[in-house]
């Protein structure tokens, strides 16, 4: 898959692309797919990304602890400590300390039949800096979702290939023809 177009903020493109390879090298992010996604990989970086950090956990909270918390913008102005001590409550397993970086996110959602509802998220750093790459929780929500089920299908993939006793593990390269 050819990359075609990265969506940066196109004031601050300048300062943030970075090619994928060779010093004094000229970035082109249009028709070179590494240098498009090192410049958008160093963007996030910039903006707070921890490699190997979730982005979102599934929290249970209410509108009146979003309100308290002065939840709502795109930076983690709080701490995982102080968002427990409001009421939230996780809703799957994290090893977050209560000291680190944190803010609540709101997904609300409307069924066809006009049902209506909030989904609550914690957000680290590194999904505030999703949002410095889009504002949109939606977009940077999907994000992080989709990347958690590539890496659960690719641990189970994995997992998998190496439970299978008698068979060598085969890789996943296609072997090039020799002329």
């Amino acid at each position: 898959m050819r990359v075609r177009w990265v969506s940066v903020n196109s004031c601050r493109v300048a300062e943030r692309l970075r090619p994928r390879r060779g010093r004094g090298r000229r970035i082109d992010i249009v028709n070179n797919e590494a240098d498009g996604i090192a410049s958008v990989a160093n963007f996030l970086k910039v903006h707070g990304w921890a490699r190997g950090e979730r982005p979102l956990y599934r929290v249970s909270a209410t509108e009146e602890i979003f309100k308290a918390t002065k939840s709502g913008g795109i930076k983690a102005h709080t701490t995982v400590g102080a968002l427990l001590k409001a009421g939230v409550k996780p809703l799957e397993a994290w090893d977050l300390r209560e000291n680190e970086a944190a803010l609540l996110v709101d997904l609300p959602w409307i069924l066809k039949d006009n049902t209506k509802g909030v989904d609550y998220y914690l957000g680290t750093p590194s999904f505030s800096a999703i949002l410095h790459y889009n504002r949109s929780y939606f977009y940077a929500a999907a994000v992080s979702q989709l990347a958690d089920e590539i890496e659960r299908r690719s641990t189970a993939s994995t997992r998998s290939e190496a439970e299978r006793p008698n068979r060598p593990l085969r890789s996943r390269r296609k072997r090039r023809a020799h002329p």
